[in-house]
Formats: C-alpha cells, sequence, structure tokens
C-alpha cells in the first residue's frame, strides 16, 4: 500500500525566510574570505550587513508566525461557520419533519431538502478537522471549540431573528 504525501502549503514568509537564510549564508562565506585575504576592514563591513540580515530574518520569522496564525483562525472560523450551517439545516429539517406532511416541491419541504444536502456538503468540510483519524488530538481540540461556538451563536441567531418575526413589520410581512 503507498503511502499519500500530504499536499505541501507554505507560507509566503517562510519562503521568503529561506531565501534570506541562503542570502545570510553567501554574505558569510564573502566575509571568511574576505578575513582569509587579510582584508579586515571590509570584513568587519560584512559583519554589519549580516547583522542587519540577521534582524531582518528574525522579523521574517515573526511575520511567518503571524501569517500561519491568520491561516489557522480563518481556517477555524470557516470550519466553526460550516458546524452553524450544518446544526441550522438539521434543525430545519427536524421542525418540517415534526410539523408538516404532504409531498412540497417548492415550498418549506423543498427547502428544507436543499439545506439538508447543503448541509452534507458543510459535513464534508467539517470532517477535514478530523484528518481521517490522523490527529484524535486536534479532532477533539476542535469538537469543544465548535460545541461552544454553536451553543453560543445558534441561540443567538434564533433570538435576534424572533425580535424581527414579533416586530411590528415581521408580523405583517412574515
Amino acid at each position: 500500500m503507498s503511502k499519500k504525501k500530504a499536499p505541501i502549503l507554505r507560507l509566503k514568509a517562510v519562503y521568503e525566510g529561506a531565501a534570506m537564510r541562503q542570502e545570510l549564508e553567501n554574505m558569510r562565506r564573502a566575509q571568511q574570505t574576505l578575513k582569509d585575504c587579510g582584508l579586515d576592514i571590509e570584513s568587519s563591513k560584512m559583519q554589519q550587513k549580516i547583522n542587519k540580515m540577521n534582524a531582518t530574518i528574525k522579523d521574517k520569522v515573526d511575520e511567518a508566525l503571524r501569517q500561519r496564525s491568520a491561516l489557522i483562525r480563518v481556517l477555524l472560523a470557516a470550519f466553526a461557520a460550516g458546524d452553524i450551517a450544518t446544526t441550522m439545516a438539521d434543525n430545519l429539517e427536524e421542525v418540517f419533519r415534526s410539523l408538516a406532511f404532504g409531498q412540497d416541491g417548492e415550498g418549506g419541504k423543498a427547502v428544507a431538502e436543499l439545506f439538508r444536502l447543503q448541509a452534507e456538503e458543510w459535513n464534508k468540510c467539517v470532517q477535514m478537522v478530523d484528518g481521517n483519524g490522523e490527529s484524535e488530538r486536534v479532532s477533539m481540540y476542535y469538537a469543544d471549540m465548535a460545541e461552544e461556538i454553536v451553543g453560543t451563536v445558534v441561540p443567538v441567531i434564533y433570538k435576534i431573528v424572533d425580535k424581527y418575526m414579533n416586530s411590528k413589520d415581521g408580523e405583517k410581512i412574515l
């Protein structure tokens, strides 16, 4: 059985930092060559450039950490949005199933079915967190976060919906 390689995703700052490290090595070799040739003043000037490059590389490392954090944040938020969407679609289907009967090709039951199908797609995205069982710790950590997010956000959604439904305009329009 062949082992499937994970896709490689590189942060821009990591790539740029690696190029800078290569340049730093070139600078160090040049400095050593100057020193070996007895050009101590030029070698000393090169050290200033090396120190500046080291500081720039450190800044790149910090930038890479910020990029990583930004990517993880939006990824987790998107997974959470999928969990919210799935929960709302499940709620919609449950309410229609329990409160309505008969065939409905264009109305509420058709909408509920459309949302159910959409929820299946969202769920495929959310299941990516599980990574086919590769990282149970990440999966469990995310599950705790998602449970808190869904438990907090869904009631707020219903509260806002209720506010609009119960308003004068909502009673007339809906």
